[in-house]
């Protein structure tokens, strides 16, 4: 019999990176260890709303329209007009997509060919770098120090003649940062002179505590702005697997090709409890803010109480801490080498802030939506003997 070889496989494939969290989950955890890798809050979807939802299941069987379920689009088409203030909007302005990541996945297949590129503000989300590099599509970075920071210069810089947009996450997944209103503006004016797409990811709007979310489609009418939304984190839905784009009507056939390409519809089922969610629940989040933010300003005492040793921007929105760890700690290790050694040694699971793009110095991501209050205090007190030991 022949010798047998594979057939080669893509390069685009093979060069990026494994997905960090099925890294972290492949780790080896000691006895008792607490979790603040995981991106989830501890909440669930109502259950009312889960049980509508069922109760609807035995008439969904068949594939619904690409762009989602009608009376869903609608509801989404009113609470982006009222809660986000984005004008003009109708139903060809809005899709409903697998979750976030696929409404990113969409958005940069529709506007970028092969071999374009697309700016990041660093530190980026890692999946985002991981579907550009899938469609090979190149990404630029730009260091991002502060919700108020004018980017102006270091953008425009870094433009080419094929840059296709600019991303902006806020609030920030992994440093828990909201733009301002301000920040906002001086990427739309960019994109406007310069002829690109502002992608929005949203995915954390209710989730803020110090300052108002901004979403940048509402601050005028036909801007070059997508914006991508998500249940998993508005409702605690991530299983369920659904978010939504906003765009302007240009795009609404490039992306529904996108969409029947990839996945046809989201889950019908899905589809039934995210509507009855934003129609009748859609201030859920808001009965958890208080024990968030209860969780958050502990984060924060625990940052502040180590300002020698360890740096990090103010979470002001979604559930994450980033703290740069210093040379005298870090030991000449990066990022991943320090997640590791913290498990093994307190039982602590981080993420490492290689994977967005922050190795230098090393940043770790806490994840403190998934726990509680008496397990973010236990997991801080390890961190806490682990940093002056």
């Amino acid at each position: 019999m022949r010798k047998r070889h594979l057939p080669r496989i893509s390069r685009r494939a093979v060069e990026t990176e494994m997905p960090i969290m099925q890294v972290m989950g492949s780790l080896n955890r000691p006895e008792g260890t607490i979790d603040l890798s995981q991106g989830i809050p501890f909440f669930g979807p109502p259950r009312e709303a889960v049980d509508m939802a069922i109760s609807e299941s035995g008439s969904l069987n068949r594939y619904g329209p690409d762009a989602g379920d009608p009376d869903l689009r609608m509801e989404i088409v009113e609470k982006l007009s009222k809660r986000n203030g984005i004008p003009g909007l109708a139903a060809d302005n809005v899709m409903v997509t697998a979750g976030a990541n696929i409404a990113f996945l969409n958005a940069i297949s529709a506007i970028c060919d092969v071999g374009d590129n697309v700016i990041l503000l660093d530190p980026y989300y890692f999946n985002h770098g991981m579907t550009l590099d899938i469609l090979g599509v190149g990404h630029v970075h730009v260091p991002f120090e502060g919700p108020d920071q004018t980017l102006n210069e270091m953008i425009i810089e870094r433009i080419t003649e094929r840059t296709r947009a600019i991303v902006l996450v806020s609030p920030n997944n992994p440093t828990g940062e909201v733009a301002s209103k301000k920040m906002v503006q001086c990427l739309l004016e960019i994109c406007l002179d310069h002829e690109l797409w502002l992608i929005s990811d949203e995915t954390y709007e209710e989730f803020c505590y110090e300052s108002n979310h901004v979403s940048p489609a509402s601050l005028e009418e036909d801007l070059p702005v997508i914006s991508l939304f998500s249940f998993s984190k508005s409702h605690g839905m991530s299983g369920w697997r659904q978010g939504y784009m906003a765009y302007p009507n240009a795009l609404h056939a490039p992306i529904l090709k996108v969409q029947d390409t990839t996945v046809i519809c989201p889950s019908r089922i899905g589809q039934r409890l995210a509507y009855h969610c934003i129609r009748d629940h859609m201030d859920h989040t808001k009965n958890y803010i208080p024990e968030l933010d209860r969780i958050r300003r502990k984060v924060i005492g625990w940052l502040d109480s180590h300002v020698d040793r360890i740096t990090a921007p103010r979470p002001t929105g979604a559930f994450y801490s980033f703290p740069a760890i210093s040379s005298e700690i870090a030991v000449g290790s990066n990022s991943m080498d320090l997640s590791v050694r913290i498990l093994e040694e307190t039982a602590v699971l981080l993420v490492p802030g290689r994977s967005f793009g922050a190795d230098d110095p090393p940043g770790l991501r806490i994840a403190y939506g998934n726990v509680n209050f008496d397990e973010i205090v236990i997991a801080l007190e390890r961190l806490d003997e682990w940093i002056m030991s």
